[in-house]
């Protein structure tokens, strides 16, 4: 079972952050760039009227600049500002028009006998115990109840720890996935009411949308574990384990099918509608690397360094 491991992670990010709560700012080390020694003077040298060499400058490590650590305040209004960039992309017509796409394709199959076709095939000639003890294990990664808390846990472990190059990726996967979940939740939970389709084995309606009156056109879990693995492939540069991740991000979908929880058309929904999330947060990291302003704090200058990209 997943669950232990899963609640194991989320206590060790409180743990972890609890740990970096005492550090309040970060010691930059003296070789930044750009500025000047704080000290460079010579010696007094020998008395006056007294002949000698005039001795050479002392030379003094440059005193590290200060970066105040952003307080919490600025971490969560920083955070805000990136979900409301999020919606703002995700609410875009070409992103609609694909979420439109998604729900065209999904009800192919939940209004014609495909789905049904597709779910009488599949628990008759697939199933088998075996491939029952596979989804049981790749369920867990769309259990919403687990899930959310753990990545929240290491998303504030993350900005706590930022120092370390470690903590500090594994908070900034923990906040894209938040993000994706805060973006593409409303409308997951939206059309699984608003289109209203049964599970399998449900009567009278099963696949069929008849709004209002099922809640599982979309599948949660699908959405869920899709929003985990699309997000992991985006941030990974080798394209054997982006491929391998974004295989991955179909398991648990699968595993519905498998168990009879969901027909063909609501995996596909569910699984479309994490993809467009993590596209739309990817979306907006793109447009927040194209500039950036840093606090300089140092013994010889004070304000705000800009950075852009293009």
């Amino acid at each position: 079972m997943l669950m232990f491991p899963i609640r194991c992670v989320a206590l060790a990010g409180v743990l972890l952050g609890w740990a970096g709560c005492s550090a309040n700012q970060v010691l930059l080390p003296p070789e930044q760039p750009g500025f000047p020694p704080a000290c460079a003077e010579r010696d007094s040298g020998p008395p006056a009227g007294v002949a000698g060499p005039t001795p050479p400058p002392r030379t003094c490590q440059p005193e590290p600049l200060l970066v105040p650590r952003p307080s919490i305040e600025d971490r969560l209004n920083t955070f805000a500002l990136h979900v409301w960039h999020d919606y703002q992309n995700y609410y875009t017509a070409p992103n609609l028009c694909d979420l439109g796409l998604g729900i065209g394709v999904a009800g192919v199959f939940a209004e014609t006998p495909l789905d049904q076709h597709f779910r009488d095939w599949y628990q008759d000639d697939v199933r088998t115990p075996g491939t029952d003890n596979v989804a049981r294990f790749f369920k867990n990664f769309g259990e919403a109840t687990y899930v959310v808390p753990s990545i929240a846990a290491l998303t504030v472990a993350g900005e706590l720890l930022d120092e370390d190059p470690t903590a500090a990726v594994v908070g900034q996967y923990g906040e894209r996935v938040s993000r994706a979940y805060l973006v593409g939740a409303p409308p997951m939970l939206f059309l699984q009411a608003a289109l209203g389709s049964s599970r399998p084995g449900w009567e009278p309606y099963g696949s069929q949308w008849h709004p209002f009156v099922g809640d599982n056109a979309a599948s949660g879990h699908a959405f869920v574990s899709s929003v985990l693995f699309l997000t992991a492939a985006d941030m990974v540069d080798d394209p054997l384990l982006k491929g391998a991740l974004c295989v991955g991000s179909t398991v648990t979908g699968w595993s519905r099918i498998n168990d009879d929880a969901h027909y063909l058309s609501q995996v596909i929904l569910g699984w479309w509608l994490g993809y467009l999330a993590v596209r739309t947060v990817d979306h907006t990291e793109i447009e927040n690397q194209l500039f950036r302003l840093t606090p300089l704090v140092s013994p010889e200058i004070t304000g705000v360094g800009f950075t852009q990209r293009w």
